[in-house]
Formats: C-alpha cells, sequence, structure tokens
C-alpha cells in the first residue's frame, strides 16, 4: 500500500503597485514567446505555500487481559486468580517482555456472601505477530475464565517528535526541487 499523495504548490506574485522599477519576468514557451511584467520594489516577493501528509505506522501495541473469581472467601478468590495471573506473567515473560512491559491490577469485592476478585494484567508489545500470539495463546490455555482484549495500536512516545522533523526536512527539500525547477527568470533591464 502506497502513502504517497500528489503534493500541491501555489505561488503568487505580489502584484498591488504597478510601479516599473527595472525588473521582468521572463517566461520562455515552446513557441518561443516572451511575457514581461513590470514590478516595483514592493513586487520582488514570491509567496509559496503547500499541503503535505506523512504517515507512520504504529510502533506499540497493547492487549489486556482480565480474569475473576468469585468463592466463599477472599483468601480462595485470590489464589484462584493469582493463579491463572501467574500463567499469564508467565506467558509474557516467556515471549521476552521484561516487567516494566506489563502492569497487573487487581481489585476485591463483596456481594451476596461471595468474595469477588478481578485482576487486569495490560501488557505492551512492539511486534504486532508476538503480541497476537501471545493473545492467542493465552485465550486457548485459560478457556472461558479469561478474556483477551483485541491488539490496541499506537505509537511510543517520541515517535510522533520524529514524524514532525522528518516532515519539515521534506517540505524543506520539496521547496529546494520546486524552486530550482520553477521555469520563471528574472532579468534586470
Amino acid at each position: 500500500m502506497s502513502f504517497d499523495r500528489p503534493i500541491r504548490v501555489f505561488t503568487d506574485i505580489k502584484n498591488g503597485n504597478k510601479m516599473n522599477s527595472g525588473f521582468t519576468v521572463a517566461q520562455n514557451s515552446e513557441k518561443g514567446i516572451q511575457e514581461a511584467i513590470a514590478l516595483s520594489s514592493m513586487d520582488r516577493q514570491i509567496s509559496v505555500s503547500g499541503v503535505g501528509e506523512l504517515t507512520i505506522a504504529p510502533d506499540r501495541y497493547s492487549i489486556t487481559i482480565k480474569c475473576h473469581a468469585s468463592k466463599d472467601t477472599v483468601q480462595d478468590a485470590k489464589n484462584s486468580v493469582m493463579r491463572r495471573t501467574d500463567y499469564i506473567v508467565q506467558s509474557l515473560q516467556n515471549s521476552a517482555l521484561k516487567e516494566g512491559d506489563y502492569e497487573i491490577y487487581q481489585h476485591v469485592t463483596h456481594s451476596d456472601s461471595m468474595a469477588h476478585v478481578h485482576c487486569e494484567v495490560e501488557a505492551h508489545f512492539t511486534d504486532i505477530q508476538k503480541c497476537q500470539n501471545v493473545a492467542n495463546f493465552l485465550s486457548e490455555k485459560l478457556g472461558p475464565g479469561v478474556s483477551v482484549s483485541l491488539p490496541w495500536c499506537y505509537h511510543a512516545r517520541g515517535s510522533m517528535d520524529k514524524l514532525r522533523i522528518q516532515a519539515y526536512f521534506e517540505m524543506v527539500l520539496l521547496f529546494h526541487q520546486f524552486i530550482s525547477n520553477v521555469p520563471v527568470i528574472f532579468i534586470r533591464s
């Protein structure tokens, strides 16, 4: 898939005051006809503006793995959830995720003389394939007691700043190419 789009560049020769200061703009056409425009000292300005667009693919991927247990006592519910959480963490570490790449959240509630323990593990990957493999593996192994979200794609810190810098340099390069190809020649008479 190509993300290239045509670039539009607009130019304008400011032509407010019709004083002749000795500058003319000559355009050579295929027929050899020249057109002269009188310019004043205020008309020696060319405005160029353009619109461009760059895109960057996501470089980070996140999934959330949720599990819960409802038992008669809080400790039984915690033990049930911790066994699954330990298996989830072990699977993440086997996929080369470091401890800083995942976070564990646990919440305990009570209702109708039952203790409910909810656990969420949020994991962050740099490879979409690895993210999907882990999500599918955990869904298959842990069954209906665990829910795994679809991958969420986003940009790492600094990626957008790098894209802005790249867009600026692309704009400067394109402007330089445009100016070097302008068929307008300023002749001092």
